[in-house]
């Protein structure tokens, strides 16, 4: 016999032909009609259902075997009464026991079901008495089997943490991360015989600090739809980027001496700041009532804003053909927002303290592009290491001033505590 306690909780299955209870962590699968319990020593014990009486399970939820179209199935409880209403998982549908009689009550018929179940003066006299039409959900069925009870002055048990999980539950959470970013440029390299070609920069990477609110909507046991809204800024100094355009330079200096101009523009500094709001499916490889300790996987698609951004281009000066470069870098503004729509996917773990908070971890990639970007113009703001002045170059000619894209690629590292409302 099995009678060592699992490590997440301590479940107990009770036998049709042993008094004693076989103590352990359940797992049930109602497709193959089997339940095994593990404990500790990685010991394990497998039970069919027509063997169980009941399992009491260690968060408080309670199953019991019954026995349907032929073939025994485990019920979870949710009240215990005269009236008893009770759920199979595996087919989805409520039944109600009373008078050693199990009625079942399917979606497609309960309005007519419920008067043949309860009688017809007990269904009306609820709906006068709590002004509530008949749906198919565990809160409301309840509340009537409850009712049903009452009037016929029998004690029941309501398994209220069973019942909780038919309820869609909503958490509001603190996000907050370290995310390693990379962004690469899709910029206008020439023309050949009348086509404009593009070229793609190398990817340039940096960290953010990843920071916002998390919306977590729970629509049954293992699926959830979470809204994660945060705001990711970026800055990349020390760049040596070739390719993006040529420095116009003030006649005649060029012409004069050539040889201490180097007019092509270098990509030297990056930053940006964008708000996105990442929503994904959530699904839970182990299911919350079983441990405290659940991991789980999402994907779904991000809505990006990108807010502003600032591009650093250098060009070079020297004093004489045998005297170091200094550089002089104008700036590229984002003339106004621009927007995209990308994908995230990732897997994290769950850790629940109680009824109310959850702490999560994951990890995430979130990848789009910005397309057919247009509209930037140059700042004021220069910053000159030569003894030219700044007006001696004009920057316009940058590949920014015509159409370009922008890629990005962000993996993070976020977690949150979570406060169920």
């Amino acid at each position: 016999m099995l009678s060592i306690n699992a490590l997440c909780q301590t479940d107990s299955v009770f036998l049709h032909e042993n008094p004693e209870p076989v103590l352990g962590k359940v797992l049930i699968n109602h497709k193959s009609g089997k339940a095994s319990v593990k404990g500790a020593g990685h010991t394990t014990a497998t039970f069919l259902f027509n063997e169980i009486r009941r399992i009491g399970l260690g968060n408080g939820g309670t199953y019991i075997s019954e026995n349907l179209k032929s073939q025994v199935q485990l019920l979870l409880l949710l009240v215990e009464g005269k009236f008893s209403l009770l759920f199979n998982e595996k087919e989805r549908l409520y039944y109600v026991r009373t008078n050693d009689s199990l009625l079942v009550i399917s979606q497609a018929h309960f309005k007519r079901a419920l008067p043949l179940i309860f009688g017809k003066e007990l269904t009306d006299g609820y709906y006068i008495k709590s002004n509530t039409a008949p749906n198919y959900t565990a809160k409301y069925l309840k509340k009537l089997t409850s009712y049903a009870n009452m009037l016929s002055h029998s004690s029941e048990v309501i398994h209220e943490q069973t019942i909780n999980q038919f309820k869609v539950r909503v958490s509001l959470g603190l996000l907050a991360g370290f995310g390693y970013n990379r962004t690469a440029f899709d910029v206008r390299a020439g023309d050949i015989g009348g086509r404009v070609v593009y070229k793609k920069s190398p990817y340039m990477s940096g960290t953010s600090m990843p920071l916002g609110l998390s919306l977590d909507i729970a629509l049954a046991k293992r699926m959830s739809i979470r809204f994660d809204g945060y705001r990711n800024n970026l800055s990349i100094q020390n760049l040596n980027i070739n390719d993006f355009g040529d420095a116009r330079i003030a006649f005649p200096n060029y012409l004069l001496h050539p040889e201490l101009y180097d007019p092509s523009l270098q990509l030297t500094e990056l930053s940006y700041k964008t708000w996105q709001i990442d929503i994904a499916g959530s699904y839970t490889i182990i299911r919350p009532d079983r441990s405290k300790l659940t991991p789980y996987l999402f994907a779904g698609p991000s809505i990006v804003r990108l807010k502003s951004a600032e591009m650093g281009l250098s060009t070079r000066y020297r004093e004489t053909e045998d005297a170091p470069y200094n550089r002089i870098t104008g700036y590229v503004l984002l003339d106004r927002p621009v927007h995209m729509i990308g994908f995230n996917a990732g897997l994290g773990a769950q850790y629940h303290t109680g009824k109310r908070w959850t702490f999560r971890l994951a990890v995430k990639f979130v990848g789009g592009i910005y397309t057919k970007i247009s509209h930037t113009r140059m700042s004021p703001k220069v910053k000159n290491e030569t003894t030219k002045p700044d007006n001696t170059w004009n920057f316009g000619g940058n590949v920014f001033s015509n159409v370009y894209d922008q890629y990005t690629r962000n993996l993070s590292v976020n977690g949150g505590a979570y406060f169920r409302l």
